[in-house]
Formats: C-alpha cells, structure tokens, sequence
C-alpha cells in the first residue's frame, strides 16, 4: 500500500511541477505537438510511372513534396513482411542494387524535414510500391519463349503455325501471320526453338519494348544471340527483335523452294512493318511476282543492279508486260543479303525504300529471289508494289 502511495505522490509532483521544467522541456513539448500538426503539412510521395527495372536492379522514382527535406526508402522483401529502411536521399530517385533477378520486392517512401532543433519532422509513408525484376526473356503478347524450348511448348502458347517454310540453314521456319499485327516466326531443328523474329507491337526481351529509342542493339545470353531491331528513320526506335542459337548460321544458297519461302516472309514482314502504322494488308500478286522474278533473274545472270533491265526497260514497263493495271506503283531492289529479315531491315534502314514500303493506295505485292553463284552479290530480291 506504501508503494502504490509513492507512486502516486510522484505522479502528483510532476503534475503540480509541470509549469517549472526546464525550457528544454517545454521546448520538447512544443516540439511534438509541431510534428503532430505537421505530418498533414508535408505531402505524400507519390510514386512516378517511369519506376522500372532490370535483372537485378530497381529504378524507383517520385514525385517531388514541397517543403522536404529529404526522403527515407523502405522496402520489404515480403508483400505482407517488415520494412526496413534501406536509405535515406535528398532527391526525388533511388536505384536499389544488387537484387535477385526475377523476384518482387515492396517499397514505400515518406518524406521529412527538419524542426528548429534539427529533428526530423515526417510526412505520411507512399502507398506501397511492387517492383518486379525482369529476366532477359522474350515474350510475345505476355507469353514466354525461349531458344531451346520444344516445338510442343511453342504450340501450347501460340498455336499451329499458319505455314511452315523450309530454310537453307537446316531448320523449318513456322509462320505466324493471320494477323499482321502479331506476325511471329519462329525456327524449328530437332524439335527445338533456335530461331525467334517479330516485327510487332506485342513483343519485349526483359526492359526493352517496342517503340522505344534505344542505343543498344545487341544483346546474348546461354547460348544466343540477339538484335534490337531500330528504325533510324523513326528516331531509333525499337520495331522488333531478331534472336538466334549459337548454332543457326544463315548462308548462301537456296533451293526453288527456299527462295518461294522467303518470298512469301518478305510479304509478311511487309505487312507487319505497315500494320505499325495501321496501313492495310498487302495482298500477294501472282502477276507482280512473276514480274519481280523476272527481273531479279535477269540481273542475277546478267550481272548488274538497277531499276532498268538490260533492254532499258523500267519497272512499270516491266509490270505493264505482266498485265498488270494500276493507279500507283513501286519497286525496291535489294542484293546480297541472306535472308528474308536481313533483306527487310535493309529496306526499312533506307528512307527511299521505307516510303514504298509504307505508300498509302498500294493493295498489292509480289517478290521475286533469284541466286546465281556467280553474280557479284549472289542473290537478289525484288518487291513489286501496285494499287
């Protein structure tokens, strides 16, 4: 009974005393009482969209609260785990280093500044943010595909292809192309993946996406290699990727077959190319082909490179023998490259050759490939365009 009267009394005495503590006691006493009203004055972080990340890096940014000081980071490894403060920064990012690849981690953020007696004053803590690392994947509309994979695993995500082409560099080239929009080809050996190329939309290896500006083109990983595809007529920004095994070497030479094959993929990528811009759908000519052929041919064997044949003959004289009637017509020219996307991106490199590619009032192609061993370029390729 003593004691709980001590305890009391002593309550009591710092009650009764409170008016004379000292003034570093009243001055604490106002301090929390501004921390108190101040937490509504200093805004909530508000995380900006362009947050994002690599393979083992996370690249966190906010928007900028007036009157901070600075901002503390919290992050937890666990949607529903502690957090843990990781730093402390005065500007408005933050590049947390040194992540495991293809996990999530959560942050928030609260920003502070500084009372009169350089303590700490906070604003409220950011919604929490989840951060993914990626891992340098391809993906095509969400769905993961990697060299090596089975040709079964291919067809579980994407279906039957619409056509199967043979290629000179010994695997089977599966097409497809009942949407321009979502054109993929994809090369086949021994029931496995070695071959992966879009023109799309829909397509993304790890950070890189369509239609971004990019420095970097190449890129390899286990076993492969690959290439950002960039327009350099469109502000170097990303319109596909080529990747291929270690063991795919596409070369020289090619079957009737073959070259019928890669002329079927020149009108794909084609379409493909124009659907990024919402042009219509080409349809393949059979008389514009057998003029295209006709010509690529003609300088294979005769040994030259232009729009005029050896008769001097133009490309639209040369449409018109075919029978062909139009109201807008154009021809791109293209040797020595090895395959069908080889030979595209060349022409999307070339403004010229770009502008056929893209004419508006075209509703028509044909392509023609000729090889001959002993040309100066060996093989030659002809897009014959008409509407």
């Amino acid at each position: 009974m003593k004691k709980r009267l001590e305890i009391y009394l002593l309550v009591l005495f710092f009650i009764i005393l409170g008016s004379s503590l000292s003034s570093n006691n009243r001055i604490l006493s106002f301090t929390l009482e501004t921390q108190a009203a101040s937490v509504s004055k200093l805004g909530k972080v508000t995380f900006k969209d362009t947050t994002n990340s690599t393979k083992t890096t996370a690249y966190l940014k906010w928007k900028k609260v007036s009157g901070a000081k600075g901002y503390e980071v919290f992050r937890s490894n666990k949607k529903s785990g502690s957090f843990k403060k990781i730093a402390t920064v005065s500007s408005i990012y933050y590049t947390n280093t040194k992540l495991k690849e293809n996990t999530s981690y959560y942050y928030k953020i609260r920003a502070y500044k500084l009372s009169s007696a350089k303590k700490k004053i906070y604003g409220n803590f950011s919604s929490v943010k989840t951060i993914t690392t990626t891992t340098n994947e391809f993906r095509f509309r969400g769905k993961r595909l990697c060299i090596g994979h089975s040709v079964n695993t291919l067809k579980s995500k994407f279906g039957n292809p619409n056509r199967i082409d043979p290629v000179n560099a010994g695997f089977l080239m599966y097409v497809y192309n009942s949407e321009p929009s979502r054109f993929l080809m994809v090369g086949v050996n021994n029931s496995r993946v070695v071959y992966i190329y879009t023109i799309s939309r829909y397509f993304s290896y790890g950070n890189y996406i369509f239609g971004k500006k990019y420095s970097k083109l190449y890129f390899n990983g286990n076993g492969y290699t690959g290439e950002i595809l960039l327009d350099s007529n469109n502000s170097s920004k990303s319109y596909g990727i080529e990747i291929k095994a270690n063991s795919v070497q596409f070369c020289y030479g090619y079957s009737t077959k073959e070259m019928s094959a890669m002329e079927k993929e020149v009108l794909d990528i084609t379409n493909a190319f124009r659907s990024l811009y919402n042009l219509n759908e080409l349809k393949w000519s059979t008389r514009a082909a057998k003029a295209a052929r006709l010509h690529s041919k003609d300088m294979a064997q005769k040994n030259y490179f232009s729009h005029y044949n050896k008769d001097g003959k133009d490309p639209f004289q040369r449409m018109d023998a075919q029978g062909i009637k139009y109201y807008v017509a154009a021809e791109n020219l293209a040797a020595g490259f090895t395959n069908s996307a080889s030979v595209m991106d060349s022409w999307i490199q070339s403004s010229g050759h770009r502008k056929n590619l893209l004419r508006e009032g075209l509703k028509y192609l044909g392509v023609g490939i000729a090889y001959e061993s002993n040309s100066n370029y060996y093989v030659y390729y002809t897009q014959n365009f008409y509407g």
